[in-house]
């Protein structure tokens, strides 16, 4: 806080006085205009000047759609942008010719788009992990208003970058249309998860068995959606400026992420639709004392793993639909790797959820 109260002033102060020293060397109002618009210095001090007005507009609607920011969200945001700088500077050496105060202003406000998406992401990650009392009625109205404001500013910046590329022809405001769809994809993810989390509580306990299953399925379809996007975008930017070598890495990225989470769902299908045949039931004896380390709760049924440690049915399907290793030993439970014996309950495919 006190860093950027000192920046605050110090931007104030230097822009103030480019234009004071303008105003009294010149004398006149058009040639005062013409040199703050043609100095490097006064263009300078000026931009970022601008850019003190964006953040306070930021921090205002910070203030009034999140609150307080955690720890760990602001860990996010500073992790994110260490990487989102960087990437989007590198994209923009593509379209170098047209770089401009205006090309920095939107790059600016991308970012400033992006910070509020990264914290609904995060805030909403937050929610599936308090307890439903904890969370007030404010807190979900916020939400909802930002997710709602984010998503109109994305489709309509993407709209608006679209139709002007159309009238125009290709341009720099090609990235910021990707850059605005990509964050259109994060915000229906994260309203979907949202959605997931107020289905959540509604069962009994806050708990849903399927629900991680459904939010693996939307985080594989937003990976595919997102991968069409860079996609379509590397092949304009091929068309009409060459091989577009700064996305490579992040279309590969993109690529790779799909291909895991395709990966880990086929396995986890795999291994749900053998779980009462793979894994026989615990006798009673098995089970006296004994605690799921997943749920923390005592177990009057559960499911044994080859290696000998015991779990919920419900919980272990849940574990395995983000790893294919005991939680405890992480020994491998793949459906490819020797079963710990023979089906002790249930009938066929008990065990598979029906999508």
């Amino acid at each position: 806080m006190g860093r950027f109260r000192a920046y605050a002033v110090a931007s104030t102060l230097a822009a103030g006085s480019v234009v004071w020293y303008a105003a009294a060397t010149r004398k006149q109002f058009f040639t005062t205009t013409v040199y703050l618009s043609t100095s490097k210095l006064a263009i300078a001090l000026l931009s970022n000047f601008a850019l003190l007005l964006l953040l306070l507009v930021a921090r205002l609607l910070s203030r009034l759609f999140l609150g307080k920011l955690s720890l760990t969200e602001r860990e996010r945001v500073e992790d994110n942008m260490k990487f989102a700088i960087p990437e989007t500077c590198l994209a923009l050496t593509i379209f170098r010719e047209e770089l401009s105060t205006r090309v920095v202003a939107l790059f600016a406000t991308v970012l400033v788009c992006k910070f509020f998406h990264w914290v609904v992401e995060c805030r909403v990650e937050h929610l599936e992990t308090t307890a439903a009392g904890a969370v007030r009625r404010l807190d979900h109205l916020r939400i909802c208003a930002l997710l709602a404001s984010l998503l109109l500013v994305d489709v309509g910046c993407l709209s608006v970058f679209g139709l002007l590329t159309l009238e125009r022809g290709p341009s720099v405001l090609i990235l910021f249309g990707f850059e605005y769809a990509l964050m259109a994809i994060t915000v229906l993810a994260t309203f979907a998860r949202y959605v997931l989390y107020l289905i959540g509580r509604r069962f009994e306990g806050g708990r849903w068995h399927n629900r991680s299953l459904y939010a693996m399925l939307i985080e594989v379809c937003c990976d595919l959606v997102r991968l069409a996007v860079y996609l379509l975008y590397f092949g304009i930017i091929f068309s009409f400026y060459g091989m577009p070598l700064p996305i490579i890495r992040d279309l590969w990225q993109s690529f790779a992420s799909l291909n895991r989470r395709m990966r880990e769902f086929i396995e986890y299908r795999r291994i749900s639709r053998q779980m009462h045949e793979r894994f026989p039931d615990a006798t009673n004896d098995e089970l006296a004392d004994v605690d799921c380390i997943i749920c923390r709760e005592p177990m009057e049924e559960g499911k044994k793993l080859p290696c000998g440690h015991i779990f919920h049915f419900f919980c272990l399907r849940s574990w395995l639909e983000q790893q294919q290793t005991c939680p405890m030993c992480r020994a491998d439970v793949r459906a490819d790797a020797p079963a710990g014996g023979a089906g002790g309950g249930g009938g066929d495919g008990a065990g598979e959820l029906d999508v």
